[in-house]
């Protein structure tokens, strides 16, 4: 976790993109539809006004989502978000539910295989 001084000033490098996760971090799909638009714009919200720049990219909590929680999503007015499924983005899939490759912590030579494992 970094604390809001360390998110402001990662968030003026132009390297890295800051987005949203939600407020409390609960299992989105298992709660009501309006629970989950306040969990999401609430935090969404509270980024932008912190860093001072649109948050675009949202990241769904342990990965979890449902055709409600997507919707949710893009109605809040982001341009993306990330599940945790382990996959290679397709031109084609939906850009609410991409899939993300967990990184750990690993030296060059672990990671470069992991890496050739997913881009056979």
């Amino acid at each position: 976790m970094l604390s809001e001084s360390e998110l402001m000033s990662l968030g003026t490098a132009n390297i890295i993109e800051i987005g949203a996760h939600s407020v409390t971090h609960s299992v989105l799909p298992s709660q009501p539809v309006d629970d989950q638009r306040r969990e999401v714009s609430e935090s969404k919200r509270a980024l932008e006004e912190l860093v001072e720049q649109p948050i675009r990219s949202f990241s769904y909590p342990y990965g979890l989502t449902s055709a409600p929680t997507l919707s949710v999503v893009r109605d809040a007015g982001f341009d993306r978000a990330c599940t945790t499924r382990p996959a290679s983005v397709a031109a084609n899939g939906d850009p609410f539910d991409l899939p993300r490759m967990a990184v750990r912590d690993c030296n060059g030579e672990q990671f470069s295989r992991m890496l050739s494992g997913v881009f056979q």
